[in-house]
């Protein structure tokens, strides 16, 4: 349970440092291109390619924290029982698409090997597609975890999209 925190802890850090760096390189570009009219040509592909990497850790971050869109009318209506088989149901068919992902974004990244980017000629779009089949991996690492740290006694999801046993 503490490895499971602990490392939760690190990838917040990582995601957090990424999104200030886009911010901060987004300012520097804005800056360049219209006070100095000198555009950072490479400014914009770095935060897009980042961006597409806060997209697939966000979504394993967001299953950290049992923070994704829940609707939760059925559930409010269901016994006990009954919600956690739905979110037992629910989480399988997350880890499946999930498989999926790593499945197909490991083929997406080897066939994107030998593509590299607009103004970053030495930069391959392996690296991005990467992405992929790890945020994949972190969202079912986090799914999972959520089970060995407490198997039998799992709350269903409850309004608001928050875990009751979340700690």
């Amino acid at each position: 349970m503490a490895l499971f925190r602990f490392l939760g802890k690190i990838f917040e850090g990582f995601m957090v440092a990424i999104i200030v760096f886009q911010a901060i390189l987004l300012v520097i570009g804005v800056v360049f291109r219209y006070l100095l009219n000198a555009p950072i040509t490479w400014a914009d592909e770095i935060v897009r390619y980042s961006l597409i990497w806060t997209t697939f850790a966000g979504a394993a971050l967001a299953t950290k924290d049992n923070k994704h869109i829940l609707v939760d009318v059925i559930d409010l209506m269901l016994p006990e029982w009954a919600k956690r088989i739905t979110n037992w149901v629910a989480d399988a068919v997350v880890i499946g698409f999930m498989v999926f992902l790593i499945f197909y974004g490991i083929k997406m990244t080897d066939y994107e090997r030998g593509m590299f980017g607009e103004t970053l000629s030495w930069f391959s779009y392996a690296y991005v597609y990467v992405s992929i089949p790890i945020g994949a991996a972190l969202t079912i690492f986090f799914t999972v975890s959520k089970y060995i740290a407490n198997p039998a006694t799992r709350i269903p999801h409850q309004a608001g999209g928050s875990d009751a046993t979340a700690s």
